[in-house]
């Protein structure tokens, strides 16, 4: 990387054959162009932070066990509803 200001003076322009510039600026900037990579599969997740990420999942799978414990717990409650069995069959319009 280098910063530099160059200027045009006689000694310089005696030697190098220079163009007149239409604008200046006075500093110049050199960087590397970075290569681009190709985006891998899971890409997508890289802008949220892998904390972000474990809250959601874990959120998800808290949610998912407490709502199978509840739904557990209210058909031992209640003994008329059992997994698998519409409980509003007999509440159909179509018969």
């Amino acid at each position: 990387m280098a910063v530099a200001s160059l200027t045009i003076n006689y000694d310089r322009e005696q030697a190098i054959d220079f163009t007149k510039p239409f604008m200046t600026f006075g500093i110049a900037i050199l960087y590397r162009v970075p290569e681009k990579e190709d985006p891998h599969m899971l890409s997508f997740a890289e802008p949220i932070k892998y904390d972000v990420w474990g809250t959601v999942i874990g959120m998800y799978v808290d949610m998912y066990v407490l709502e199978h414990i509840r739904a557990t717990a209210m058909c031992k409650a209640n003994t008329s509803i059992k997994f698998g069995v519409n409980q509003f069959e007999n509440l159909s319009v179509y018969r």
